[in-house]
């Protein structure tokens, strides 16, 4: 019952965020990972001050779901849908109730 509720719960809070433009770091980093896409090397032929992983995780989610702002979003809601199915599993291994899913879920807006 609290995975069904999870995976139905999680994506529906966040889908408003779907349509939401970008802010500043993340056009940059779809910027710089769709540079990587067309084979420029970060560090080299496109500036970056962050560290890689951000980039890549941009780099992902356009690989997976298309060049768009739209295609992090949906890569974060899927981690966030994964990460409220782990806190369900936690709290199912450490016998906790109810109260504990909603504290979890509340946790992750």
């Amino acid at each position: 019952m609290a995975r069904v509720f999870a995976l139905i719960i999680v994506p529906l809070i966040g889908a408003y965020s779907l349509l939401e433009p970008f802010g500043r770091d993340q056009g940059i980093h779809a910027t710089i990972a769709y540079a990587l896409d067309n084979g420029l090397v970060t560090y080299r032929d496109v500036f970056n001050i962050k560290p890689p992983l951000t980039t890549a995780v941009h780099w992902l989610s356009q690989v997976l779901f298309g060049h768009s702002m739209m295609a992090i979003r949906e890569l974060d809601l899927i981690f966030a849908t994964l990460t409220a199915l782990g806190l369900v599993e936690i709290g199912r291994l450490l016998r906790r109730g109810l109260a504990f899913g909603f504290a979890a879920l509340w946790g992750l807006r």
